[in-house]
This record gives structure tokens, sequence and C-alpha cells, in this order.
């Protein structure tokens, strides 16, 4: 924000043309320069850290010319960090990271500024504002509630501008699928169909269990039939064909997806055998 002035004596017959350059280019129209019988000044006005480079000063008459260059560096806040990342979401924490800013303003980054937000609050609450690492794990998350997160780097000429979360995160342990039924087994078999009965996971994966799919395999083939979904451990697999074998499987599902089997062995269709039984009738006359 201050202000920078280069100037030069010049000397020459017939007094030289003057021109200001600014990286070989012209110099900013902010720039304001002045030419006197035996001096010339550039002059910019509350500078930034875009008015760094390289100022030249060419003077040039029928003689010849003679150029002169000032490397000029404005110091200043940095710019804003890059490539903020948030990952390993909890139920009360997560973990953020980021890349220093392109430019550091001419000075070495001092901290890092880490803020979050509750979405349904529009005030923003520190997390940090002391480290001087490019990751932090943002703790006393509350479980269920939304979250955007911002960070902001700071020099000893000033504090940039945040860059800000592309979208909110939600503060729940992650949900994946549930693990495979248990003990599943067939109950009853018949010429065309097969009772099956099973136990819930040991895991639902964080997730309520939906429903559970079951499916069927023919002896001696490679593909698995889906017979339907059901929302209870128990079902019935008709439409099956007598004399032949199948092997069943059974997965459970939650939001995330299906999870991983349980098969049964193969299990013969035939007609249900029914052990006698002799009911004596005595009658005495």
């Amino acid at each position: 924000g201050t202000t920078l002035t280069l100037s030069a004596t010049i000397k020459g017959m017939p007094f030289p043309k003057i021109t200001w350059k600014k990286n070989d280019m012209e110099v900013p129209l902010k720039a304001d320069i002045e030419i006197t019988p035996v001096r010339s000044k550039l002059e910019i006005r509350n500078t930034v850290r875009g008015d760094s480079g390289s100022y030249s000063l060419t003077a040039e008459n029928e003689a010849g010319s003679k150029s002169a260059t000032c490397i000029v560096t404005v110091l200043d806040k940095p710019g804003p960090p890059r490539n903020l990342n948030i990952s390993e979401v909890r139920n009360d924490s997560c973990y953020l990271t980021w890349k220093e800013p392109e430019d550091n303003g001419g000075a070495v980054i001092s901290n890092y500024i880490i803020e979050k937000r509750d979405v349904a609050d529009p005030r923003w609450v520190p997390v940090s504002s002391t480290t001087k690492k490019h990751s932090i794990m943002a703790k006393y998350l509350m479980e269920g509630t939304q979250y955007l997160f911002r960070v902001a780097a700071e020099n000893q000429y000033g504090r940039s501008s945040f860059i800000d979360s592309t979208k909110p995160i939600k503060a729940l342990n992650p949900i994946s699928p549930p693990g495979p039924p248990k003990n599943l087994h067939h109950v009853d078999v018949d010429r065309t169909e097969v009772s099956l009965l099973w136990n819930y996971p040991d895991r639902d994966g964080g997730s309520e269990i939906t429903g559970f799919l079951v499916e069927y395999q023919e002896e001696g083939a490679q593909d698995w039939i889906t017979f339907k979904t059901v929302s209870i451990p128990e079902c019935v697999v008709t439409g099956l064909e007598q004399g032949k074998m199948y092997s069943f499987r059974v997965k459970a599902q939650n939001v995330a997806g299906l999870g991983r089997p349980d098969t049964t062995i193969p299990i013969h269709c035939q007609e249900k055998l029914v052990s006698p039984s002799v009911d004596i009738d005595v009658k005495l006359i």
C-alpha cells in the first residue's frame, strides 16, 4: 500500500525520448510518469504484490540510446492456500489438508488460520490459528451436523483471503456394506422349492440393513440367478426343477450397497419324504 518511486537523471543533446517499461511491456495505467529537461520519474501509489517486476527506462536520440533496469519487489500479504481437501470424516472429527499459496507475498508464511461453520449458522468458528503445517485434524464436531471449512495463510504483512471447502461434510462415521449373513441353511425341501433361514450379520456397516438378496445356482452352472429381495431373514425359493441340485446364497444390503454372501451346500430338490406313522385304533366289542 506504499508508494513506489523510480527516478533517473537524463542527459543528451538533443534531449532524448524517454520510454518506461515493465517486464519489457507497457507500464500499467496506474503508473504516473513525469519527464523534465533533466530527469524522469515513475510513481505508483498504493502498490500491491502485482506491481513487482523488472522496470526499465530507455533514453534515445539521434546519437544513440541508453537503458537502465531496476528490479522491484513489493512485499505484501500472501495469496490464498490451494487445494483444500477434507477426508477421514468421523462422527466427531475430520482431516483437512491444503497446499501453500502460489505467492507467499515475499515473506515466510508464519501460520495458517482454519475456521469451521455449521451450515445452519452464519458464524465462522476458529479451529486453529497457530499451525504452520499443511494439515490438521478438526476435532470436537457434533455428530450429524454439516460443516463447511476455510483456510487462510498469514505472513508478517497480513492475512490472505480464505479458500473455502466446495461442499459441506456431515459428521458421521463412514458407512460400508454389511457383513455376510450368518448360519444360512435350509429348513425344508420339496420337488420345486427350498425353504431357507439365516441370521442377521454381525456387522451392519454403520447403517440399518434394508433387505436380503436371495440367489440360487444350478449345479454345474456359472451364473447366479436372482430370486428376489426379502426384508426378513427367511425365504421360500420356488420355481426349481425336481431332481436337480442347487446352491443358494444370501447378501445383506444397506444404503452403502450389498455385502458379502453366505452360501449353502448343494441341496437336492426331490419329493418330500415323510416318515411312516401308525395310529392303532383299538375297539373292544
